[in-house]
């Protein structure tokens, strides 16, 4: 009764071979697919800090370039008209008005006010990914 139960040594062996074998198969499938996860991550954290640094850097030359403005309306008694009154007269450098992702930052004037936006990270104007600042005339 037992004898068709009873395994030989070789088989025994074999037997916990393959399960010894398909245990660190299934281990080593689950470390690379871990690994994955882990780097993914890591890029996908890199990615999202660099896009936060760099909305971060836009949104520091838009302040600096409307803080010039206001500079440049207390010593002229009048708003910029354009960017390069800010430059020429050296309230900003020119480098200033190119946001991280390479586009120019804008002045625009209306009526007695002006304001400063950078396209933000889509490069393409009045979209909700936008950096303003705006500078009402003090005067």
């Amino acid at each position: 009764m037992f004898s068709a139960l009873r395994r030989t040594r070789a088989e025994v062996v074999l037997s916990h071979s393959c399960a010894l074998l398909c245990g660190l198969a299934f281990t080593g499938i689950c470390a690379v697919v871990g690994l994955y996860a882990l780097t993914s991550q890591v890029c996908i954290d890199a990615f999202a800090f660099d896009c936060h640094v760099e909305r971060r850097t836009a949104e520091r030359r838009v302040s600096a370039i409307a803080e010039a403005a206001i500079a440049y309306e207390i010593e002229h008694s009048a708003l910029p008209k354009t960017k390069d009154d800010l430059i020429d007269n050296g309230y900003v450098a020119k480098q200033m008005f190119t946001d991280p992702w390479g586009t120019a930052i804008t002045i625009m004037c209306i009526q007695g006010d002006i304001r400063i936006v950078s396209a933000g990270p889509d490069g393409i104007r009045s979209t909700a990914d936008d950096i303003t600042s705006a500078v009402n005339d003090v005067r």
